[in-house]
């Protein structure tokens, strides 16, 4: 199974398909014989893919994106008529953890701490034996040693889905250097997924996510971490999509 590119967004490709055929996707590329990695961009992240060259060329050198954000899905639709399926991080990496597959095989955890890891496990009734988890030291991504040891850790582990929980654009760096080692198995740039799943991070009510409100939710729980996310970086996402729409040719 191959998916090909639905829709470019400030050049990046984006899939249209539901979690479930995302998620189909994803435990096939198992059996393929083949390293596919996977991100799932929200409106922040394609804010600072507008902005800066370098990181739009971190998330090229990803093999799929799918739309995390249900906001954006809504701009894309108002700008380009274009009705693009938003999959959360968070749907995507529950949907997983709770598949039958995923828990024949190994999987790697890069990101978050031992007792989270440890929660996780219970919680989803992962075979500790089959995981193996590191916690790369805060801005590893500036010391090359540190990547390395990252990157090497994966490599050893033998895992066949490898869950990178970093932030981005870390975690988009750290997977494509990940893909140039091993050559088989899936990885996933998860965010904070792994949080929402424990309850390290309480994520909104269902109705709240329907009501593109979920934003408000996360801001009302760390305003002054969330502040500038939301306030500033956020809605400039208006300005390049006016840019891509009207002054620059869609692909």
């Amino acid at each position: 199974m191959n998916y090909t590119c639905d829709f470019k967004l400030f050049d990046i490709p984006l899939i249209n398909k539901d979690i479930q055929e995302v998620s189909d996707y994803i435990l096939s590329s198992l059996y393929s014989g083949n390293c596919v990695s996977l991100a799932t961009p929200n409106i922040d992240h394609f804010v600072r893919i507008a902005k800066y060259p370098e990181i739009k060329e971190v998330y090229r050198r990803i093999d799929f994106c799918v739309n995390d954000s249900r906001i954006l899905g809504q701009l894309l639709k108002l700008f380009f008529g274009i009705k693009l399926t938003t999959v959360t991080g968070s749907d995507l990496t529950a949907l997983l953890f709770n598949s039958d597959v995923i828990h024949r095989r190994k999987i790697a955890i890069i990101g978050s701490h031992k007792e989270d890891i440890s929660k996780l496990a219970a919680l989803y009734n992962i075979d500790l034996a089959l995981l193996s988890h590191f916690s790369p030291p805060m801005d590893f991504i500036k010391d090359e040693s540190a990547v390395n040891k990252t990157v090497d850790f994966v490599a050893e582990s033998g895992a066949d889905l490898v869950f990178v929980a970093v932030g981005s654009p870390q975690q988009e760096i750290v997977a494509a250097k990940i893909q140039q080692r091993v050559n088989t198995g899936v990885i996933l740039c998860v965010g904070a997924s792994i949080d929402y799943l424990t309850g390290k991070e309480i994520r909104a009510p269902k109705f709240i996510q329907m009501l593109y409100l979920e934003w408000l939710f996360r801001f009302a729980q760390s305003p002054i971490k969330r502040f500038r996310r939301y306030f500033i970086n956020c809605p400039q996402i208006f300005y390049y999509l006016l840019r891509e729409r009207f002054l620059t040719k869609k692909l």
